[in-house]
């Protein structure tokens, strides 16, 4: 006898208490994990329904509700709410989760075994060690940096202050009870008047020092997971999601221009500031196998930060990179959003087709990718600031909407060559 069928012997009312507590545990873990509520709830009511009971269940980003009813017996119910926590995505738990769900789906394990799975999943350490997540926030600053100007010097500096960020800024936030947009702005902040001061001392522009920590903070995965569930008609999950990703763009774009004002205002009442002035990013030409390797070298640190399995870091790699070769060369281009809808496509395409074969959520393909192309690298090449005529840039919010719709549309286009239990 195995021990998915041990639980036959229990009473219907224990059953569905174990259930409605394996399915919001499961269920805040997944989207704690970085997965999207539309696959969660589908995925939640397959369990149930293959168990003989009737689930409504409503997950946002901040809590998941289920309510079970029995199939023969409409009497026998059970219902829950649970809170998620605030979690770093990890594409290696979300492939678990999803597999644990699944095993549970198929009856090939109980209810408490798939509770005890996911506190096991919790409790285990990341699969990466923490010098290389710091090598990969050097790697990411320093190859982010090359790809945006072409200077060896700044780019440095930029992976520099990348692994400064990750290893003493934001544990001295979190410490001191700093969380959500309060941390995004103290870092982008501290970051901002580093960068400035290099910019004063060396000359090089601040915005090709700044970029590393920026790439880290922007919220390109939540932009497009935000569009996606709006499109989904997931109104409530989308419009959170949308609107937290606004806040973070705002609590990044308002501490540089505090930090430049500061400068700015030093500059005018201090002559050792008197050099100073805001550059924008000076582009080297460099050979468009050297962008190749930056953009590689960028998607790889993505999924290592993202806890992409091992043995799915090359397929990873190979998905965006596949999107960056149909999308970089237009990138400045009068066809910027066929390019983006195309290229995305393409990883979309490119994240089905591995996730299928592979049998593994294909947001683990496609995540690093899409984050290390836009709406990121649009967002962070557009905070400019001129002194004269204050703010530059006003369309930036329609820029990124568009191609953060045109990269969500170009996923959802790419889905018509499979079947739809393979949308996943």
């Amino acid at each position: 006898m195995t021990e998915a069928h041990v639980q036959i012997s229990i009473k219907p009312n224990t059953v569905m208490q174990l259930l409605k507590d394996f399915l919001l545990n499961a269920g805040t873990l997944y989207l704690e994990m970085g997965g999207p509520t539309s696959r969660l709830e589908s995925k939640l009511i397959q369990v149930a329904s293959s168990h003989g009971f009737k689930l409504e269940v409503f997950a946002t980003p901040s809590a998941v509700f289920v309510s079970l009813v029995g199939h023969d017996n409409k009497e026998l119910t059970a219902s829950g709410l649970r809170r998620t926590c605030e979690r770093s995505i990890n594409l290696y738990a979300l492939r678990e989760v999803d597999a644990i769900i699944d095993r549970v789906e198929s009856d090939k394990m109980s209810f408490a075994g798939g509770m005890n799975a996911l506190d096991e999943l919790l409790s285990q350490k990341p699969i990466y060690t923490s010098s290389v997540m710091l090598a990969a926030c050097l790697l990411m600053g320093t190859s982010g940096s090359l790809l945006q100007g072409g200077l060896l010097i700044p780019a440095l500096l930029s992976g520099v202050l990348t692994a400064f960020m990750s290893l003493v800024i934001k544990p001295f936030f979190k410490k001191r009870g700093f969380t959500g947009v309060f941390y995004v702005f103290g870092s982008v902040f501290v970051i901002s008047v580093m960068s400035l001061l290099f910019e004063v001392l060396l000359g090089f522009p601040a915005s090709l020092i700044w970029i590393g920590p920026l790439l880290m903070l922007v919220p390109g995965l939540s932009i497009t997971t935000a569009v996606s569930e709006l499109a989904d008609h997931n109104f409530v999950s989308g419009m959170v999601k949308l609107t937290k990703s606004i806040l973070v763009l705002l609590a990044m774009a308002t501490p540089i221009f505090l930090a430049h004002d500061l400068f700015a205002f030093f500059a005018s009442n201090t002559e050792a500031f008197s050099n100073f002035k805001f550059s924008p990013a000076k582009i080297s030409e460099v050979p468009f196998w050297f962008q190749m390797l930056m953009s590689l070298t960028l998607i790889l640190t993505f999924g290592l930060l993202f806890q992409v399995p091992r043995r799915d870091l090359f397929w990873s790699s190979i998905c965006g990179l596949s999107g960056w070769l149909v999308f970089f060369p237009n990138k400045e281009g009068a066809f910027v959003l066929l390019a983006c809808f195309v290229a995305a496509v393409v990883v979309g395409f490119l994240s089905l087709l591995f996730g299928r074969w592979l049998k593994v959520p294909s947001q683990i393909y496609s995540v690093p990718g899409i984050i290390a192309m836009v709406p990121g690298m649009l967002a962070l090449s557009s905070f400019n600031y001129d002194a004269p005529n204050g703010f530059s840039d006003q369309s930036l919010l329609y820029k990124v909407a568009l191609l953060a719709g045109a990269l969500v549309f170009g996923l959802f286009t790419s889905r018509i060559f499979f079947k739809q239990n393979d949308w996943s």
